[in-house]
């Protein structure tokens, strides 16, 4: 429901969640069928490229990994 939500703590919410999604074609179903999913992942997608993403990501998450960042980041471009 973040998804389709699309808030900015929705979207920094997502980012960190990546990593537990099991079926990304599951999650791609459920979006698609409540909103129109390539607006919502376009949103994501601009956002988690911004320059300023990542910095407030941890003000919220505290410290956060290059690799972990780079992981999760990896993991929401498996549903264009």
């Amino acid at each position: 429901m973040k998804f389709v939500s699309c808030r900015n703590t929705d979207i920094k919410d997502v980012f960190m969640l990546a990593p537990q999604v099991k079926d990304f074609e599951w999650v791609k179903k459920e979006v698609s069928g409540r909103a129109k999913f390539e607006n919502r992942f376009l949103r994501i997608k601009d956002k988690i490229n911004s320059m300023q993403f990542r910095d407030n990501l941890q003000g919220v998450y505290g410290f956060v990994d290059e690799k972990v960042f780079e992981r999760n980041k990896k993991l929401l471009m498996i549903l264009k």
